[in-house]
């Protein structure tokens, strides 16, 4: 039976079902689950698009479930969090979930700071206490339904920088109460655990050039000092694993001169691997339509390499596949590279999403609203952070208040929005898919 799932995630993280796509950075996953192991908090840093998160989903955490660290039990309990603009109440929410309590009484709990998360687990049926009075009283049954029970505690607070982008975390070079009391708790677990051999292990994952930023918080420029792992830039025999393995394992045909070609373009720069990613997920449902190996022309047709440098017979094809397409799409050809196969990518999605509303709204909205629209809409979902582009987080309701369109409410937002969250398209989060589908109602919040 032909598979229809596509080995290259595009822009986005790879998830934990795909560890198995998850390539070269084997080493690097080890040397994290090391340090987890012997200090029980490791602070993940890289450039932007280094795959920090994805090394954490697609490898650190299924390696952990594999058994391949040394931990109290064979159990987990893994809470995993964004801090977005409510750290200590996404901390709270994701505990009480794992405990199975309220969460506003978490939530109170929590904000005391200090060693609260500790308490909470230590209380908690996922800790054994060997040496305490309530257990020597047990039977050997009553110990064994315990032991059985009995989970470490992984609490994951992936990109981390949102402490520092967020105006509700970190105003005018201050940390907010929120803030520095989840902070704080975070850092005492640490403490704590590493002092009282707990079962309890925390991994941070945040942008290397928001490190400065730490001094702002009490004991966090010291926690990073004690264990801390930047992501490496891959060597080209890691990179050629990343561009080849995936569709090999996928059952997919991919040609010897595309992985050379892609292996020597991911090299050239640190911040190619998202790009290489996404041309590759561009390449594939191209190439699949056809149900083709993988090549060059498939990169072409993607708008990545000029024609010029395929072999005659590819060009030819390329020639007939160019001379059909309306003229606006041809525009999408005239600068190939890399960086243009997102480009063309967007253009098309811009296109379809305009065609698309209209349809859906009966044309009574005119293009130019439509694209002033969606300008506000990306405009609103990233910003300038001295300097530096950083995704912003946004509510729907504060989305639609920002584009300031009469016309345009929650019906029209999601038509607008549509096309860029499916599945191989993935430039807004979060992305359709069917677990999100039926949570969609859940949580009603996006980012770019």
């Amino acid at each position: 039976m032909e598979t229809l799932l596509c080995p290259y995630p595009g822009l986005r993280p790879f998830d934990e079902k795909e560890s198995i796509f998850f390539k070269g950075r084997d080493t690097h996953i080890d040397e994290i689950i090391k340090q987890i192991e012997q200090k029980r908090f490791v602070m993940i840093t890289g450039a932007s698009g280094d795959g920090k998160s994805s090394i954490v989903y697609a490898g650190v955490i299924p390696n952990i479930k594999a058994g391949f660290i040394k931990a109290t039990y064979n159990a987990w309990r893994f809470s995993i969090i964004k801090p977005e603009d409510k750290p200590l109440l996404n901390l709270s929410t994701s505990l009480a979930e794992i405990f199975n309590l309220d969460k506003d009484k978490v939530y109170e709990d929590l904000s005391y700071g200090f060693s609260s998360i500790v308490e909470l687990y230590k209380s908690s049926e996922y800790y054994v206490d060997n040496e305490s009075k309530d257990w020597q009283d047990l039977s050997l049954e009553d110990k064994k339904a315990r032991r059985a029970k009995a989970a470490n505690l992984f609490i994951l607070v992936d990109q981390f920088e949102e402490f520092f982008t967020n105006t509700e975390n970190f105003y005018n070079g201050e940390p907010t109460d929120e803030a520095e009391i989840a902070i704080n708790l975070l850092t005492e677990t640490v403490r704590v655990a590493n002092e009282q051999k707990l079962p309890i292990f925390i991994v941070f994952t945040m942008r290397s050039d928001f490190i400065g930023n730490s001094s702002a918080f009490r004991g966090l420029p010291e926690l990073v000092g004690f264990s801390h792992f930047f992501i490496p830039r891959l060597k080209r025999e890691e990179i050629e694993k990343i561009v080849l393995e995936p569709s090999l394992l996928n059952g997919d045909s991919i040609s010897e001169q595309l992985v050379n070609y892609m292996t020597s373009a991911a090299a050239d720069g640190a911040d190619q691997l998202p790009i290489i990613q996404h041309a590759l997920n561009r390449i594939w449902n191209i190439a699949r339509e056809n149900k083709e190996e993988m090549d060059l022309i498939h990169l072409a047709m993607a708008g990545g390499i000029d024609p010029l440098e395929l072999p005659d017979k590819d060009r030819e094809r390329f020639n007939i596949f160019y001379n059909k397409l309306p003229l606006n799409k041809k525009e999408h050809y005239l600068h190939p590279s890399l960086q243009n196969v997102i480009n063309a990518h967007a253009d098309e999605l811009l296109e379809d999403t305009i065609t698309e509303f209209k349809e859906k709204t009966n044309g009574t909205i005119d293009e130019k609203t439509i694209q002033l629209a969606l300008k506000r809409c990306f405009q609103t979902l990233t910003k300038i952070d001295e300097g530096r582009s950083v995704r912003h987080r946004t509510s729907v309701k504060d989305l639609i208040g920002n584009i300031n369109v009469s016309s345009i409410g929650l019906k029209e937002i999601n038509i607008l929005l549509h096309q860029y969250r499916e599945q191989g398209n993935t430039l807004i989060n979060p992305f359709v898919s069917q677990t999100f589908l039926s949570k969609r109602n859940k949580k009603n919040g996006v980012s770019y």
